[in-house]
């Protein structure tokens, strides 16, 4: 289904800001697609639940909720970098104790997959 099958640009924002308030941050360039719903999906930010979730917008449903990289299918060139990006912020400080190449080893798996790897 393409695009322009389900809904504009300019819906797809107003319906986010209109169910979400006028701030709500939603970019259609960062979309993404999930086996949980059929269309495009796009990335909002961090729900601020643990390190490497994110915030998402469904427009088929009009609501908001949280996904994984391990959930993504496909995405845009936008959502990879922001994806990338995000990760990299994301990553959990090291212990202040500790196998320091263990956590580097983590690091890598955690951009590649978006789940931490070791316990805290």
């Amino acid at each position: 289904m393409s695009e322009s099958e389900e809904h504009s640009k300019a819906e797809i924002v107003a319906m986010a800001k209109l169910h979400y308030g006028p701030d709500y941050p939603i970019d259609v360039r960062l979309w993404f697609t999930n086996d949980e719903c059929e269309g495009r999906d796009y990335l909002t930010g961090n729900p601020h639940t643990f390190p490497g979730r994110l915030g998402a917008y469904c427009p088929h449903s009009d609501q908001g909720f949280n996904v994984s990289k391990n959930q993504i299918r496909t995405l845009s060139p936008e959502a990879e970098l922001w994806l990338a990006g995000f990760l990299a912020g994301n990553e959990p400080h090291p212990a202040e104790e500790g196998d320091e190449a263990q956590w580097d080893r983590a690091v890598v798996e955690f951009r590649r997959t978006g789940q931490w790897p070791l316990d805290d």
